[in-house]
C-alpha cells in the first residue's frame, strides 16, 4: 500500500481501528468509517450488550458479563482518558474485580508503575 502511495495519515493515534488510514482499493475512506461506526453502534448497543450478558451461563458470567462489555464499549472516552493520562494503575482494583469472574485479570504479573509506563512513546502530535 506504501508502493501505492494509498496510506494516507503518519498519525500513531489515528491507527486505533476507528480511522481510516488508507485509501481502500474498493470503496472510500469516509464509506468505510462510516460503516464501521454503524456495525459498532448496533453490535454495542444496550439491548446487544443485554442479551450477549443473558446467554452466559450463570448470573455471575452474566453480571461480570454485562459489567466488562458496558464498562468498556459505553464509558470508551474515560477509559481513553485514563490510558493516555497513564492512570492506570489507579483504576486496576476496579478492573481486577470486574476481571476477575470472567476468568482474566488485568496486570498480572505488572507492578503498578509498570501499567502506567507506555509501552513505547509517543510521538508529540503537538496537542
Amino acid at each position: 500500500m506504501t508502493a501505492e502511495k494509498r496510506i494516507t495519515s503518519s498519525n500513531w493515534d489515528r491507527y486505533d481501528t476507528r480511522h481510516a488510514v488508507f485509501r481502500p482499493a474498493k470503496i472510500s475512506a469516509e464509506t468505510l468509517e462510516t460503516g464501521y461506526w454503524q456495525a459498532y453502534r448496533d453490535f454495542y448497543r444496550w439491548g446487544s450488550i443485554f442479551h450477549s450478558a443473558c446467554v452466559q451461563p450463570g448470573w455471575e458470567e452474566r453480571l461480570t458479563h454485562f459489567a466488562y462489555v458496558s464498562g468498556w464499549k459505553k464509558f470508551e472516552p474515560l477509559w481513553d482518558w485514563v490510558i493516555r493520562s497513564r492512570q492506570v494503575g489507579a483504576f486496576l482494583p476496579l478492573l481486577e474485580k470486574i476481571l476477575s469472574g470472567s476468568g482474566r485479570q488485568a496486570g498480572a504479573g505488572f507492578r503498578t508503575e509498570e501499567i502506567n509506563k507506555p509501552v513505547f512513546p509517543l510521538p508529540d502530535q503537538g496537542d
